[in-house]
Order: C-alpha cells, then structure tokens, then sequence
C-alpha cells in the first residue's frame, strides 16, 4: 500500500467510475484481484499509516537494530509487541498532536467504508432500473447501500478487529496521562463502535446461540470479543433453542444446534428473549444435585418463618437465616434464625432456571442444603466462618401459601437482606461448570456478562448492592472487584487496544450502581444500561425489583395491582429527580397521565430496536431533570420569549 490520500486511492489503483450496473456485478461476483484491493485498501491502508505516523526507521535507531526477524513481529500482535517497544523510547506530546489528522484522514474514513461493506442492506430491494446506467465511482457507490460485502469473510472480521484496535491506541495515546480507569471508562463512551461483519453473527448462530444472547454479545462487546465467544461453550448445550434455521451463505449445512420450527412460531427465541428462560408455574420443577440418586425435602416451617418476618407485640419483623448443616445431618426441619446487628451471614444469588426454586413451599432437597452449606462454609471471610446464610426459596413464602402478610414484609427486606450480607455468592450452572484457576481477568469477566445469572432482573440487584460478590466458578471463588483491581494495573497494550474499555463495560453493568455516584439520576442512569438486556417472567415483578433497588416505598408498591405497579413506581419518584431523557422511550404506557412513561425498561422489541441503552452515556452531568404530577411530566427550564404584534396566524405556519 502505497498512497498519501486514502479517499483517492481505488482510482490510483485502477478502480475508476463505473456504472451502477458494473459496480453491482462485481459487488456479487467479485474477483480475487478486487478483493485483493480491497484488502491492500481498508486493511493495510490504516496499518501503513500508523507505521508511517510512529516512523518505524526511527524505532529501528532507538532500539539499535539492524534488522528485524519478519517472523518476529508479524501479524497484528507483532505489531502491537512492537508498538510496546516504541512507546517506551518516544515523547508522547509529539505523536499526541499529530493524532487528530491521522485519525480524521484514515482511520474515520476506513471505518465508515467498512461501515457501508458490513452492514448489509437487506430489505432495500432492488435498484432502481433508471440508475443502473448511472456511473459512480466506488465510494459514491459505497454509500448508497449495498446487499452483500465483497470481501473475504475472514479479511472482514480482520479489518474489522484492526480498525477497533487503532481506534482504541489513538485514545491510549491522547489520554497518557490519565488513570487505567480513566481510559477504560474514554474507550466506553468514545470509541465508535466498529460495524461487526456478517461472519461474527453467523459464526455464534451456528454454534447455537440464540438471537437473545446473540444481540448482547453483539451490543456489548467489540469484534474481538465476540470472536473469543464463538470459541466459548454457550449455556446448556444440551438445549436447543427454538428459532429459525437459518444456513450459512458459504456452507449451506445448517447447524446441529438449531431446532427446525415455524418462522410464525410464538416460543421462537427472539433479539429480546430467549424462550428457555420464560419459566411458568405449570413447569417449574425444582432439581436434585446431580450427584443425588434420591433424597427427601427439607422444610422451613411456615409459623417460625411468618414470627421471624412479622414480629410479635416485643420486637419488629427481622431477617430470617438459614443454618448450615453438616453432611451427616438427616433433619428433615430446616432451622432458621432470626437476623441480628452482630451477625454476620452470606446470601445465595441464583437462577430460578437452574432448579434452586420452589413455586409451592419453602423447601429444597437435602442434597441440595448440603450443597449451599458446604459453598457457605467455604467462602473465606476476614469476619470468620460463616455458618448462616440466605435463600429466597426458604426465606420468602411463595404465592399460594395464604402468607400475604409474610410474603410483603420479606419483599420489602429484599434491599437490606443483600445490602447487609457480609458476602453475596452467585451460582449459575454455566459458571460453576467452568474452572477459573489460571485463567484471565478478562475472560471470566466476558464469561460472567454472558451468563444466564447476568440476564435476569432480580439478579441485577443482588449483585448491584453486595458488599463483596463472588462468583462460585467450578474450582474457587472469584471476586470480581478484586479482578477488575488487578486489571486497572495492566500495561498490557494489545488488552489495551482490543478489550479494556468492553470489559470496564460489563464490569460496570453488574457493579455500576453501587459504584455510581449518589445522586438519583445518576443511580437511574446504571438502572436503564443494565435493564436493556435483563428479562423477567413475571412482568408485574420489574417494579418491586426497581422499587427495591432505588430504596422506594415497597409497601405501596405491593399494595397495588401488578397491572399498576410501574405507574406507581414512577410516581414515588422524588420532585426533579427524574432526568428528561426519560422521555426519549419509543414504548410508552397508555394511562393517562403516564404517556409520557416506557412501558418497561427491560428487554422488548423497541428497546432493542431504538438503542435505548446507548444513549445514556451522553447524559448531561447532571442532567436536567423533572418532576412527575397526575397530569403527567412536568420540567422547568429557560425558554425564549417572542414578542408577536399580529395574529399567531400570521407569523407560524402549523404542519399537522
């Protein structure tokens, strides 16, 4: 590559004006001599720039070298092991002004061509017949559209990973000076995502992810990541996800993964939903341990459980604890404590998915009680051993046990039940099947995003108020704080240029709320990224967890009809608190008064679709915020005032 305009390069080369007709020929059949171009152009073009932009002559002097092994340093972690080299011998304020232009007359070029190749117009139809004759040269030709990318699928997704990586070194670069953190959190707002070629998708559907789990590793994280994914293990594969067969465009074979089904078919997983997560109380069943031929329940007895949540004439209602048994213990009783200032206890955090539920009783099986005590027992603790924990399934009465008053006063405890456990450990049958000795930071972090545990909402504040959150993998502990600690410290420069900022973004979408600062539009702000990707079966269930989790009035919550709850949830909300680009939700409620409202903050089809979680990160700080009233939202702001000297007739023109 060889050529000081990158905008004028194809026509150096030979790829002159042609007609629409051409273009689009060679489009759907292209040559290797053009796609070879278009490598040279899109792939090598910005590399050559940024070896031109560092002088690679230079690096050779500094580092005394007279020649360097190609083999050495090839590829792009060569070049990025070099670059290493370099930084350590340059003065960063040089390379920093000269930045701006490289960045303006490369790298946003190339990545909006790449833009236009990789995100396949599908639905345009066909071209006008009057334009087929129309000659263009190949930018103009670039930008209206097109139905397929000519390149070679792997050199897609190659200058897909490079274009990310020097978008991220430009702002490792201009931002030298500023923290780890900093820089994490820069490349999370202002590293444009690279569009992710067809390739990607394609490579995670035909491992059998369904398009649910698809939308968030695709929304979430960057090419390389998502690359990485396609050689994880997805969730349960021993369950197939119901949706369309789709087949590969170059191997026509379909996958192994994939259950033929109806396009029409409503249990079709979705961008929105997975359909295996839908549980129902018809279906549910809860599960022995793997390693269990057969055991008995044990059971919390309703009258101590209802004592401990709802006090008597002497004391108020508390928490009520679960004590840890031994292996040998065959009580067929569940004994429960009642929560005190001096104790000190772990709360279990699960998937009901995962069969640690029960719809019908406070019960589970004793393989299973076993299990949890073994786990709470386990977990290092600077307080001493623990021996009491928490449970949902035994400490919250389910419906149908004629406990009303129980079940309210433990859903209002819910905030401070997580909030005062010294310990919140996670369980999730994915994670707790993979061993987390000897590998990364990183990629426990991008396994725990993915995880089923981190698409639920009730999990989201379990993890969000933990004091301490482990995550039980199936060989130790992980603590995820700790981790990310260790990962702010990394000078690693190829995890600079590819993850960091995708991993301080899932690190945040767990721990953000609690790390957030204290005002309540910024608590709103965690509350609405995170939400995005995050289902409940229950729908009824999104404002009590949301009511919880902002420290509302649950009572009143409770009290009112599931069918009203989010109404009155946001109704709770204090006066100018509420951040105005609330109102930027395309799904709205249609009570009056609350039109204004989204009819969710969870996953659906026009969150999904309008991108809502992405737009957070341009938040004013603070933004301008108002007030909710029975009319409706009501701001205060600074307007202008026209003075008007004739009818409004004849000074506005009014368009219905």
């Amino acid at each position: 590559y060889e050529c000081d305009d990158f905008n004028t390069y194809p026509e150096q080369q030979g790829w002159s004006r042609r007609t629409v007709r051409e273009w689009q020929y060679l489009f759907q059949n292209p040559t290797r001599e053009f796609q070879a171009f278009l490598q040279r152009w899109l792939f090598l073009g910005p590399l050559t720039s940024l070896s031109v932009l560092l002088d690679h002559r230079a690096l050779m002097q500094v580092l005394d070298i007279d020649a360097v092994d190609q083999q050495t340093f090839s590829g792009m972690r060569g070049i990025l092991e070099l670059l290493a080299l370099y930084l350590k011998h340059i003065s960063l304020d040089t390379l920093c002004e000269q930045l701006p232009r490289w960045k303006f007359q490369v790298i946003l070029p190339a990545k909006g061509i790449h833009r236009q190749l990789a995100e396949i117009d599908t639905e345009g139809g066909a071209i006008d017949p009057n334009i087929l004759e129309i000659v263009k040269d190949l930018l103009s030709y670039i930008e209206q559209g097109s139905d397929c990318d000519p390149r070679d699928p792997v050199d897609a997704v190659a200058t897909a990973l490079m274009l990310e990586c020097l978008d991220n070194l430009a702002l490792y670069f201009g931002t030298s000076k500023s923290s780890r953190l900093e820089l994490a959190r820069c490349m999370s707002v202002f590293a444009h995502p690279v569009a992710k070629p067809q390739d990607l998708w394609m490579g995670l559907r035909s491992c059998g992810w369904c398009p649910f789990e698809i939308e968030i590793i695709t929304r979430n994280l960057p090419s390389s990541g998502v690359l990485f994914l396609q050689n994880v293990p997805r969730p349960d594969q021993s369950q197939a996800h119901r949706m369309i067969t789709i087949c590969d465009p170059v191997n026509r074979g379909g996958s192994p993964h994939m259950e033929p089904v109806a396009a029409d078919d409503s249990s079709l997983c979705k961008s929105y939903q997975c359909s295996l997560r839908q549980l129902t109380d018809d279906t549910y069943e809860t599960r022995h341990c793997l390693d269990c031929h057969g055991c008995g329940d044990v059971v919390a007895k309703s009258f101590e459980l209802e004592a401990i949540l709802v006090g008597d004439g002497s004391e108020d209602g508390s928490i009520p604890l679960i004590m840890s048994i031994d292996p040998e213990n065959d009580s067929s009783t569940i004994q429960l404590v009642k929560w005190r200032p001096e104790m000190i206890y772990v709360a279990i955090s699960h998937v009901w998915s995962d069969g640690l539920g029960n719809i019908q009783k406070n019960a589970i099986p004793h393989c299973q009680l076993v299990r949890l005590s073994k786990i709470v027992r386990d977990v290092q603790m600077v307080h001493g051993d623990h021996v009491l924990f928490w449970l949902d399934t035994i400490c919250v009465p389910p419906d149908g046990t004629g406990q009303d008053e129980a079940q309210n006063l433990a859903l209002q405890k819910m905030r401070l039940t997580y909030e005062r456990a010294t310990t919140v450990v996670v369980l999730d049958s994915w994670l707790m099947s993979n061993p987390a000795t000897d590998v990364e930071d990183t990629e426990l972090i991008l396994k725990i995003s993915i995880s089923v545990w981190n698409r639920r909402l009730w999990t989201y504040q379990e993890g969000a108020l933990a004091q301490r959150l482990l995550f039980h993998f199936s060989d130790k502990f992980f603590d995820i704080d700790e981790a990310w600690s260790r990962i702010c410290k990394s000078d690693d420069i190829i995890f600079i240029s590819t993850l960091l900022g995708a991993v301080y973004e899932r690190y945040m979408s767990i721990r953000g709320f609690r790390l957030s600062k204290p005002s309540f539009s910024d608590k709103l702000k965690a509350v609405i990224d995170t939400c995005m990707f995050r289902t409940t079966s229950v729908p009824a269930d999104e404002a009590l967890c949301l009511g919880a989790l902002l420290d509302l009035d649950m009572a009143q919550i409770i009290d009112t009809p599931p069918a009203q709850r989010l109404q009155k949830f946001w109704s709770l909300l204090s006066p100018f608190q509420v951040p105005i680009y609330i109102l930027g939700f395309e799904e709205s409620m249609s009570t009056k008064g609350f039109r204004w409202g989204p009819r969710t903050l969870l996953a659906s089809r026009w969150n999904i679709q309008s991108h809502v979680g992405t737009k957070t990160a341009y938040w004013d700080s603070p933004p301008l915020c108002g007030t909710i009233t029975e009319l409706g939202f009501r701001v205060e702001t600074q307007g202008l005032v026209f003075p008007v000297h004739y009818p409004v007739g004849y000074e506005l023109y009014v368009k219905d």
